[in-house]
């Protein structure tokens, strides 16, 4: 799965990749960039 990491500032491949459910109810997948290691967040649907 791919998502836009904001350090690297592109769109790169996401490991350890979680499906969460935010506070305000918002569904994401929560992964961390693989160059970097910062958190990213992808919102999913329904």
């Amino acid at each position: 799965m791919e998502g836009y990491c904001i350090t690297c500032q592109k769109i790169i491949a996401m490991k350890d990749v979680k499906a969460k459910t935010l506070k305000n109810q918002d569904k994401v997948y929560e992964g961390k960039c693989e160059a970097c290691d910062t958190v990213i967040y992808k919102k999913r649907g329904n």
